[in-house]
C-alpha cells in the first residue's frame, strides 16, 4: 500500500478505536467479560494490518509471475514468429525469463532444437536476446532457455521469438528475482 490509500488508513483506525471504546464501554456497564474481549480485538486490527504491509513485501507476496504459451508452426510450416505482449511490473527489478518448448504429436522430441528470443522495451530498446541449442528432455519437452533482464521504463514489453518446427507451442514464465 502507498500514501494514495493513507486516508483510508487513517479513517480505519479511527473507526475502530472509537468502536472498540463504546464496546468496551458497554462491557463496564454490562459486566460482560465477552464485550471488553472483543473490544480489544477490534483496537488491535489496525496494529495488525499495518504489520502485514511490510510482512506482504517481505516475504514476496506482491511479485506478479507472468505466465503464457506462444504456439508454434503449424505442422508443415518450417518455422513461425511470434510477437507477444510482455506486462512486466517492477521498474529495476532483475527479471528471469524462462522458455520451455513442447513438441506436436505423441513422439517425445529426439533432436536438439535452436531457439532464438528477444525481449524488447516499448522503445524497442532490446533488454534480453539470445539463442540456443535446446537438449531433449523428459516426456513431450526439450530443457528450458532461462535469461534475465532489467525492465527501464513502463508500458507493455515485447517477446519476440523464431519457433522451428516442430514445436507445438513455447510455455513462457517470467518471475521477478529477488535483490
Amino acid at each position: 500500500m502507498g500514501t494514495e490509500h493513507l486516508l483510508g488508513q487513517i479513517l480505519l483506525t479511527l473507526i475502530c478505536v472509537v468502536l472498540a471504546m463504546g464496546l468496551w464501554y458497554l462491557g463496564l456497564r454490562s459486566g460482560k467479560q465477552g464485550l471488553k474481549q472483543l473490544a480489544v480485538m477490534i483496537a488491535i486490527a489496525p496494529i495488525i494490518g499495518l504489520g502485514l504491509g511490510p510482512a506482504w513485501s517481505w516475504f514476496g507476496f506482491d511479485r506478479v509471475d507472468i505466465r503464457g504459451t506462444a504456439n508454434g508452426p503449424a505442422p508443415r510450416e518450417a518455422f513461425t514468429k511470434y510477437e507477444g505482449p510482455l506486462p512486466v511490473g517492477n521498474l529495476g527489478a532483475r527479471h528471469q525469463l524462462t522458455l520451455t518448448p513442447s513438441i506436436w504429436g505423441a513422439n517425445p522430441p529426439s533432436k536438439p532444437l535452436h531457439l532464438r528470443f528477444e525481449v524488447r522495451s516499448p522503445n524497442g530498446e532490446v533488454l534480453a536476446q539470445g539463442e540456443q541449442e535446446l537438449a531433449p528432455a523428459k516426456g513431450f519437452r526439450w530443457a528450458p532457455l532461462r535469461a534475465e533482464f532489467v525492465p527501464r521504463e513502463e508500458g507493455q514489453h515485447k517477446l519476440l521469438m523464431d519457433i522451428p518446427s516442430p514445436v507445438g507451442h513455447v510455455d513462457y514464465w517470467v518471475k521477478e528475482l529477488r535483490k
